[in-house]
């Protein structure tokens, strides 16, 4: 498992119970977070062998590293303004939408069995 624009690892912790409760053991790979307060807690967490701090560039040096090490799961909560009606709406077109567009061209290429993007209406 991979999580991108990962926050508080959320969304890890919440796969981890789930999977917990069927008797299965989730690898986290690698968390990416651009807050320095954040990255700090995500590895104190020790859930995650690897945490970047590449999120608000785009993700292409964690998630070639995380998929050398093998992701079947990949997370992102990148950043929605782009895309969301109380944002900015600038969809594609704003800059801020990079981690999106590297997410999307990670999922193309590296075909994780899953993927979770976070749901903002506007995306599609």
């Amino acid at each position: 498992m991979a999580e991108d624009c990962a926050g508080l690892g959320t969304a890890t912790k919440a796969l981890i119970d789930a999977m917990a409760k069927q008797n299965v053991v989730v690898n986290c790979v690698y968390a990416s977070e651009s807050n320095p307060m954040l990255q700090e807690f995500l590895e104190k967490k020790n859930e995650f062998r690897f945490v970047a701090n590449d999120c608000k560039v785009g993700t292409k040096t964690a998630t070639d590293k995380a998929f050398d090490l093998g992701v079947d799961v990949y997370v992102n909560g990148a950043e929605c303004g782009p895309f969301s009606k109380i944002g900015s709406n600038g969809g594609a077109l704003d800059p801020r939408a990079d981690t999106t567009r590297q997410s999307v061209r990670f999922i193309k290429k590296r075909q994780p069995r899953v993927f979770l993007l976070e749901q903002v209406k506007n995306i599609v």
